[in-house]
């Protein structure tokens, strides 16, 4: 009685493990025959990428630049060709970036002591109002 319950489990087994494999098959085929299909379009739109950037170093190098790319965010940096590299041109861009916060600040500071000038003449003007009633 256990040994025909075991038999039938491990048929039942048997034929899952069959009908997994036939899906998988078939869904390896079916990303077979995207793959060919998306592989096909790739060399035209690697070659168009290939001359955009042939373009644009050229243009670049015109104007005496240079494309430059970091791992840092994956960006793109436009930086002058006599700079040795890049994390020069991050640095005058900190630099430029804390330039316009500090900016910023004082600016704010000047309109605060601004606004609180204009608050005391404010109060200074009621109270001498006031006390002449």
């Amino acid at each position: 009685m256990i040994n025909t319950l075991l038999l039938l489990i491990a048929i039942g087994l048997l034929v899952t493990l069959i009908i997994l494999a036939i899906v998988g098959l078939n869904k390896l085929g079916s990303l077979n025959e995207h793959w060919e299909r998306t592989s096909d379009k790739l060399p035209p739109i690697s070659s168009s990428l290939d001359k955009m950037n042939t373009a644009v170093e050229w243009w670049l190098g015109r104007e005496g630049m240079k494309l430059e790319y970091t791992r840092l965010g994956w960006k793109w940096f436009v930086t002058s060709k006599d700079d040795k590299t890049i994390y020069r041109t991050l640095k005058e861009e900190d630099k430029d970036k804390r330039e316009a916060f500090a900016r910023a600040i004082y600016e704010a500071h000047l309109q605060a002591m601004r606004d609180f000038d204009k608050e005391q003449s404010k109060e200074q003007s009621k109270k001498k109002a006031g006390g002449k009633k």
